[in-house]
């Protein structure tokens, strides 16, 4: 098994969309002691000094300009983190036009790409309010703007025509290395003494470590296609 995995990353060429964030930051490092030739597409310079070499500042929005840097890294594998991700904004969907219009202007530089075998579109368990379980993968109950941002990034996934094999994944609430929303907040609350423990009850919302993400992620990247080509794994948990 490691050798096949050996092979598949010595073939790997990765873009990732927004990785100077928290995420992005430990995928990078991950593929980086793996040797991975690397692109970053972000409009922000990395969180990790040592990873500028792989940065290009870009925006999403600016289809012609990303999609010159991507034909010109001809990556196979493609991982789009890049989105505003707060929910301060409480009514207007377009303050989070980065996430739904950008994936789709994204979406077709990449169908222009005949490198890539793969592209894994993050998206939110905020399409769902917490508690609400699903019937399927298209049932959606966004609660905040931004999960309807989401919805509507999922939807132009599944509508963009990709010839590639896709993977919408969902991510819970993330802590980690890199992550300045732990650094900044929850080490305040627990100093505060304001921090519960979950006990033997189930909690409703649950936070994944990211170092879980990133290998989730990974074998992803390992799937085989079926049904025509797509896969439409989520991670929720």
């Amino acid at each position: 098994m490691a050798g096949v995995e050996a092979e598949h990353s010595m073939g790997m060429r990765l873009l990732i969309t927004g990785g100077s964030g928290f995420i992005g930051t430990d995928l990078i490092r991950f593929y980086e002691e793996k040797q991975v030739p690397i692109l970053n597409l972000d409009w922000n310079p990395p969180l990790c000094p040592d990873q500028l070499p792989y940065w290009k500042e870009a925006d999403i929005l600016n289809g012609e300009a990303c999609g010159q840097l991507i034909r010109e890294f001809a990556p196979t594998h493609v991982v789009h983190l890049a989105a505003r991700t707060d929910t301060d904004e409480a009514t207007d969907v377009e303050a989070y036009r980065q996430n739904h219009e950008g994936t789709r202007i994204l979406l077709e530089q990449l169908k222009s790409c005949s490198t890539i075998q793969r592209i894994i579109v993050t998206s939110t368990q905020f399409v769902c309010e917490a508690g609400y379980q699903p019937k399927d993968d298209l049932d959606f109950k966004p609660f905040t703007v931004y999960g309807e941002s989401k919805r509507r990034t999922e939807l132009i996934t599944r509508e963009a025509g990709l010839e590639c094999c896709w993977t919408i994944i969902r991510p819970t609430t993330i802590w980690g290395p890199w992550s300045l929303r732990y650094r900044d907040v929850m080490f305040k609350v627990m100093r505060k003494g304001l921090y519960f423990h979950p006990g033997r009850k189930k909690v409703i919302r649950s936070y994944g470590y990211v170092g879980n993400v990133v290998w989730q992620i990974d074998r992803i990247t390992h799937r085989t296609a079926w049904d025509g080509g797509w896969s439409g794994l989520l991670c929720r948990r």
